[in-house]
């Protein structure tokens, strides 16, 4: 064995010498020579890679070798001649830059609705820069005459003076204001509008289109008053409908969220800092959050991604619940049928129930909660019950299984056996449990709501509900309550 040398070097393709690798500045390649003594068969090459904060595109540069040579004497060889050669194929590898700056998402963020008066001379529109602020980017921006609904269009060069021009958000720089001068015609009209779009992002941005936060209205009124009150609305409910966004946009963020602890918001849409029960839930649900953090955001697929591999993350918790009720149970006695309508309900439902509340608070009328209630039984009822029934059926009929007692290929519920009495008093109990709702509507003027007293009340009364479903349920599967032969 001899001493081997080989001379390697660099060369650009969409990366560049002194701006991308090597030595900040430089415009000579990175060049330099590697010794293989007796027996060692790998060598490292090292090549400077210059960090900046500006967004590109991935790129490249090739490592070539060449000139390997043998040194030292064997037999009759002479010192230096060249007895090896680079394999064919083998004289070059890429190297690829990956880009890990996040030069952000930009749009309307804090307020897309303005109304100002003829009067104010000129209206002043905010551009936020979110999800990353590395590197310079732009954005252009135009005046669109009329609203997205088309109605009372306001008139470029008699309503409003016609803009557009380009904004430049500068590394870490995360507002930009966009200015149109507005025309007083010194006479009475209604109210019209305009609009303004932003297109064309560079350095790597992206608008966001979702919501129409690429785009804000700018109503132009005779009312001063009205054009304030709105303004302040638009922009308290702009901020209130931020902080309950679920939409995400990379998993960096999810998981930032997730180890975050954060306050609630005020009337004025202003954020409040957490208060003991805040830390206290967020130490209790950590766990939880970094786990569903691993969900895809929802600006992945359009948000399919996150719908379907949310189900299964929904179906593994729900199979953990259900594990731990069985464990409790065994411990404890209970059959499944117990615990299944107690434990792991309770395990599932609850978060149900909770967002129901969420809901109810922040709209104006119960629609979202009882909306969310219904989804999440029909969740429960066409997946949870359905899918597994259709999934044992179409097993049965592949397997050729044949049911002892009905002599046919198929699964069954059998007859005596409680089930069918349970749904039969779910039914009932829910029928009361609705009609409850509209006797509500008639004393109160609402289904939620209304005094403390009226509230503890209606919310004793649905608890009683459950709790006589719960004690049935159980006595008819310890067998104490005799089921009829036809159910």
């Amino acid at each position: 064995m001899r001493q081997v040398t080989v001379t390697y070097y660099t060369e650009d393709e969409t990366a560049n010498v002194g701006e991308d690798y090597g030595t900040l500045g430089s415009t000579e390649p990175v060049t330099g020579t590697l010794t293989f003594p007796p027996d060692v068969t790998e060598q490292m090459i090292a090549v400077p890679i210059i960090d900046d904060n500006q967004w590109e595109p991935d790129e490249t540069f090739l490592i070539k070798l060449s000139d390997p040579t043998i040194s030292g004497k064997l037999d009759s060889d002479a010192a230096g001649q060249s007895e090896v050669e680079l394999r064919q194929g083998m004289e070059q590898c890429v190297v690829t830059i990956i880009d890990d700056d996040e030069p952000g998402v930009l749009g309307f963020f804090d307020q897309r609705e303005y109304v100002v008066e003829e009067a104010c001379q000129k209206v002043e529109l905010t551009v936020v820069r979110q999800n990353g602020a590395d590197g310079t980017v732009t954005v252009h921006y135009e005046t669109v005459a009329g609203s997205t609904n088309g109605e009372h269009d306001a008139v470029p060069g008699k309503d409003f003076k016609a803009a557009s021009g380009t904004l430049v958000f500068q590394h870490q720089e995360l507002l930009q204001t966009i200015g149109v001068e507005i025309i007083d015609t010194g006479c009475y009209e209604k109210a019209v509008q305009f609009s303004v779009v932003l297109t064309n992002p560079g350095g790597g941005a992206l608008v966001y289109k979702k919501g129409g936060n690429n785009f804000a209205t700018v109503t132009i009124s005779n009312d001063g008053e009205l054009a304030d009150t709105v303004n302040k609305l638009s922009s308290a409910m702009g901020k209130r409908m931020d902080a309950f966004s679920v939409s995400t946009s990379s998993w960096r963020e999810q998981f930032v969220e997730a180890f975050e602890c954060e306050g609630g918001i005020d009337d004025d849409g202003e954020e409040c800092d957490p208060g003991t029960f805040d830390f206290a839930m967020h130490f209790f649900t950590i766990g939880w959050k970094v786990l569903f953090a691993f969900i895809p955001p929802t600006d992945y697929c359009g948000g399919w991604a996150t719908f379907f591999v949310s189900l299964v993350f929904i179906g593994g918790v729900t199979a953990v619940v259900a594990a731990f009720a069985q464990m409790f149970g065994c411990f404890y006695g209970l059959n499944d049928a117990v615990t299944a309508i107690t434990f792991v309900a309770l395990g599932t439902s609850l978060p149900d129930t909770f967002a129901s509340s969420h809901a109810a608070k922040d709209d104006k009328t119960a629609d979202a909660a009882i909306g969310n209630v219904t989804g999440s039984n029909s969740v429960n009822v066409f997946l949870g019950l359905g899918l597994p029934w259709v999934i044992a059926a179409v097993w049965a009929h592949s397997t050729n299984s044949v049911n002892p007692v009905t002599a046919e290929v198929g699964y069954y519920v059998p007859k005596g056996g409680g089930l069918s009495l349970s749904v039969a008093i779910f039914c009932a109990l829910a029928t009361i449990c609705v009609t409850g709702l509209f006797v509500r509507r008639k004393l109160f003027g609402g289904e939620l709501g209304g005094s403390k007293v009226s509230a503890r009340i209606s919310g004793a009364f649905f608890v009683s509900l459950w709790v006589v479903y719960i004690v049935l349920s159980i006595l008819i599967s310890e067998k104490t309550i005799k089921v009829p032969s036809w159910m």
